[in-house]
């Protein structure tokens, strides 16, 4: 049986990640099967699904979508966590960075904004997409929502557009996927010989998932930075009186941006971050 690159990827992630850092008690994929299409895109509770399930339920419910291919098949579930990302608040007031107050920039890179009790300090990196690292201080005696999906990382220059978050899993994904594809073009550039291949006809082994060799190490770094990934991304939810949140944020990708600006909601307000990326 042939294996594809984006079910491969799917099996590393699933194999190499520890089960404590997979997704925990997702809902059932049977509760989207006499959906209509735009009914499950349209339910929040549908992205709690692994991108393997999303796909599967998809195929079942949408003739249009079982056609596609597996690439593309992949690319619309990719474009429908965005779509359907849900909608910023309106902010009861915004809290913008500012040089002159005290604390605002800390060391080269990490910028900090505060407002109504509340500390926000970022940096940025770019990865295979944007990533923001931010901590969150909660100083006031309320919990206070948080929300990473309705984020945004305004660019500011050469060109200004509005990247939009990406769900760690789906980075996580790509970045798997991306190492399995690049183990592939390996295996298929190496001589008959390296393959074993009979009567000097190359053939590569599909039907099995390797465990040694070159492209093998790729993967397991890229499955480990999947862990990481899926470990370190900034939680949804509250953030208690006296509490910090810390974690990661990614971005959609963008070529040629220099310099950014990050708004970050927390409870009633939106605080806006200029960054740039580490050097």
């Amino acid at each position: 049986m042939k294996i594809s690159c984006a079910t491969y990827a799917l099996w590393a992630v699933a194999t190499f990640l520890p089960p404590a850092l997979l997704p925990q008690s997702p809902p059932s994929p049977d509760r989207w099967a006499k959906s209509s299409p735009a009914a499950a895109l349209a339910d929040p509770d549908f992205y709690q699904l692994s991108i393997d399930d999303r796909t599967t339920v998809l195929r079942r419910i949408d003739p249009k979508f079982a056609k596609m291919n597996q690439i593309k098949q992949d690319d619309y579930v990719w474009k429908t966590e965005t779509a359907n990302l849900p909608k910023p608040p309106t902010p009861k007031q915004v809290f913008t960075w500012d040089s002159n107050r005290p604390a605002s920039t800390m060391g080269e890179s990490v910028q900090a904004v505060e407002g109504e009790g509340i500390r926000v300090e970022a940096s940025l990196q770019r990865d295979e997409f944007y990533r923001a690292h931010l901590r969150i201080v909660n100083r006031t005696k309320t919990p206070l929502k948080l929300c990473p999906r309705v984020f945004v990382l305004n660019v500011v220059e050469p060109k200004p557009q509005a990247l939009a978050f990406e769900y760690p899993s789906r980075v996580a994904h790509e970045i798997v996927r991306a190492a399995e594809n690049r183990r592939m073009r390996h295996e298929m550039q190496r001589s008959p010989s390296e393959l074993g291949a009979k009567e000097g006809k190359a053939t590569v082994a599909q039907n099995r998932v390797p465990t040694n060799g070159p492209g093998v190490s790729d993967l397991r770094s890229a499955s480990d930075r999947a862990t990481d990934i899926l470990k370190d991304h900034l939680v949804e939810g509250a953030v208690d009186p006296g509490a910090t949140s810390v974690g990661d944020v990614w971005f959609q990708r963008a070529r040629g941006a220099k310099t950014f600006l990050l708004r970050v909601y927390v409870g009633e307000f939106a605080f806006d971050i200029p960054l740039a990326l580490k050097r």
